[in-house]
């Protein structure tokens, strides 16, 4: 692959990391990708980009929306733009000595508040775009997969696999279908009294007992419990994985259970933070999703945070320059 030039064919991470910081240097184009497989180390390239290039910004976009990053860019170039005039970032941006800048993203393909978000597409296609011409800066974005449309105008270096390949597998048990329960909890942050629900709708559509207990003590190392008993994946391709692996009438027949619960459930404390952007979600894999709407629960109990189906959830401020 020309270090200047996109190309589809992959190459491996000495000469992806290379091909970018010769195109943090001298690259005409503003945008650049780097994808490959969800296995090929793209996240630590792009932290080895990170440190090679000292004024450069890193932004991680788990579960962030474009709007999230727009105030963690002002922040970094030493902005404090009151909120009446954050529509205007790019003008700021552009105007501020941070004009000419590298912003690097990672995880873009788990922005967004829940596993379903269309925050991720709306990031690498547009967002990247925006904040590069409207702030003057150069973006480089972590993607999954080439997209030969998408890289038009971009500079796109592809990531190969590893040679090794290898990944951890779970033996069957009350501990693993207990990881899937969790898998299928479609915020990725979960409260333990919804992973403890939700393992109880897997048992009753399997039969199979699921012990949330048994997977805390013996898979501990995947999982990441912080101070208010919240539980996420640490790598969420371990929560990718356990969900593909999922049979779709289990998928269903869980949600159906869980979305009947969720909206029995008050709307207080993490259960009720978890149900601001969950409930939509969940009713979606249920095909309970107008049922659910017509009831007027969304509206009352979202307040405007959910997520719809059909795309990542907008704020209300403009994200152009």
């Amino acid at each position: 692959m020309s270090r200047q030039s996109s190309s589809s064919s992959s190459v491996p991470p000495e000469d992806a990391l290379a091909a970018l910081i010769e195109w943090c240097d001298s690259g005409t184009q503003r945008v650049a990708e780097l994808t490959g497989p969800s296995d090929s180390g793209r996240t630590g390239i792009l932290l080895r980009l990170h440190e090679a290039v000292s004024d450069a910004v890193l932004l991680d976009a788990s579960g962030s929306t474009c709007e999230d990053l727009v105030e963690r860019v002002l922040a970094a170039a030493g902005l404090d733009t009151p909120p009446e005039r954050r529509a205007d970032w790019g003008y700021a941006l552009r105007n501020s000595p941070f004009s000419g800048s590298l912003v690097i993203i990672v995880n873009t393909h788990r922005a967004g508040r829940t596993r379903r978000s269309a925050e991720a597409e709306r990031m690498a296609q547009q967002f990247a775009g925006e904040l590069a011409v409207a702030g003057r800066v150069k973006v480089v974005i972590e993607r999954d997969l080439f997209d030969v449309a998408a890289a038009q105008n971009r500079f796109v270096v592809n990531l190969q696999s590893p040679a090794d390949g290898a990944s951890r597998q779970l033996a069957d048990g009350p501990a693993t279908d207990a990881l899937r329960a969790l898998a299928l909890a479609e915020v990725r942050r979960a409260p333990l009294a919804v992973w403890t629900e939700l393992t109880r709708a897997l048992e009753s559509h399997t039969g199979r007992p699921a012990d949330v207990a048994a997977a805390l003590d013996s898979a501990g190392d995947l999982l990441e419990v912080d101070a208010d008993s919240w539980v996420r994946f640490r790598d969420e391709r371990m929560a990718e994985s356990l969900r593909r692996t999922t049979a779709a009438d289990v998928v269903r027949a869980v949600n159906l259970h869980f979305v009947e619960w969720l909206q029995n459930e008050p709307w207080t404390g993490a259960r009720g933070q978890y149900l601001t952007y969950g409930l939509a979600m969940h009713a979606v894999q249920a095909g309970e999703f107008d049922s659910v709407q017509r009831s007027g629960r969304l509206v009352a109990r979202g307040g405007g945070g959910w997520e719809s189906p059909a795309g990542g959830r907008r704020a209300s401020g403009r994200t152009r320059g």
